[in-house]
């Protein structure tokens, strides 16, 4: 079979997505322009997985006479990161060269 990935809403191509028979421990993955093959039996199933879409998971048969698959699209909320910093430095530090002819600084300074 060789189909495109595409999303349901927009239309536009679904790049490097995950397909597989995973009872087989086989897979591929779509191009940069959704498209993939793959060898199936038509009794296989078939499992598509994307981040940012609903897996979907289709015995081959299904998408042995098809051109195209969409995927919708779907968020998935994330846990709240928080970064502490473990000391403070309060000396400044100079990044880059310095250039001191004329009394001037180049590169950036930290405070």
């Amino acid at each position: 079979m060789k189909l495109r990935l595409t999303d349901n809403i927009t239309g536009q191509a679904i790049a490097y997505a995950n397909i597989g028979i995973i009872e087989k421990n086989i897979g591929t993955v779509s191009d940069a322009d959704g498209y993939f093959s793959l060898s199936a039996h038509p009794d296989d199933l078939v499992t598509i997985y994307s981040i940012g879409y609903e897996q979907i998971s289709l015995p081959a048969k299904d998408l042995l006479d098809r051109t195209n698959c969409k995927l919708n699209p779907t968020d998935y909320q994330l846990s709240t990161v928080e970064i502490q910093a473990s000391r403070f430095y309060k000396e400044a530090k100079t990044l880059g060269p310095k250039n001191k002819k004329r009394g001037d600084s180049i590169g950036f300074e930290s405070a």
